[in-house]
């Protein structure tokens, strides 16, 4: 069941959903708006074939922020965490949704969009979205603009298995480009 903006207010007012700088104007009728952080990153091509069991194989990434906005290009994949911090309870999880004003302009912002009960433990982490043009032309993009939307839905029960107590699970609060490829594969 999709958790209602009433809903919402009162996980929040208890601090079971915990979301840094949330404007209560963020929370919508069954949702919660994220916003572009601060940082974004692109994935370089790379010569021949990628091997998921081989991260030297991996695409490079560089930042392609400048001062407050990057340009997205045609077919590019970018990486962009949100600026909030998102700690989700272990009996909800969540879905992102991209805006459909982006999305009228030939941009994807999820292409892998669950967000698994527990995300971002006690602290709460940043989201990295997946995001990429469809576009004929370039399109500009700016830090702190409304990018997606978080949809949460209540478990039935307490998950046994939450995120915040994987080894693989990722809770930084910074998006350091090195952990945004990690564990890919395990063996």
């Amino acid at each position: 069941m999709v958790i209602s903006d009433r809903d919402l207010l009162k996980l929040i007012a208890s601090s079971e959903l915990k979301i840094s700088s949330l404007d209560i104007e963020n929370v919508r009728e069954h949702s919660i708006s994220l916003h572009l952080g601060e940082e974004v990153f692109e994935l370089s091509s790379c010569e021949g074939i990628v091997d998921v069991k081989d991260q030297s194989t991996y695409p490079n990434l560089h930042s392609v922020m400048d001062n407050d906005y990057f340009i997205m290009e045609r077919g590019k994949v970018y990486l962009a965490p949100v600026k909030e911090l998102i700690s989700i309870p272990d009996n909800i999880c969540a879905y992102v949704d991209g805006t459909s004003d982006l999305a009228r302009l030939g941009i994807s912002i999820v292409l892998c969009g669950h967000v698994a009960p527990g995300f971002g433990g006690h602290n709460g982490a940043a989201l990295v979205l997946e995001m990429q043009s469809h576009a004929l032309q370039k399109v500009k993009l700016y830090s702190g603009m409304r990018v997606a939307n978080l949809v949460f839905s209540a478990l039935s029960s307490t998950c046994n298995a939450s995120y915040k107590n994987r080894k693989e699970a990722y809770t930084s609060k910074t998006s350091e480009s090195s952990k945004l490829f990690h564990r890919l594969y395990v063996p």
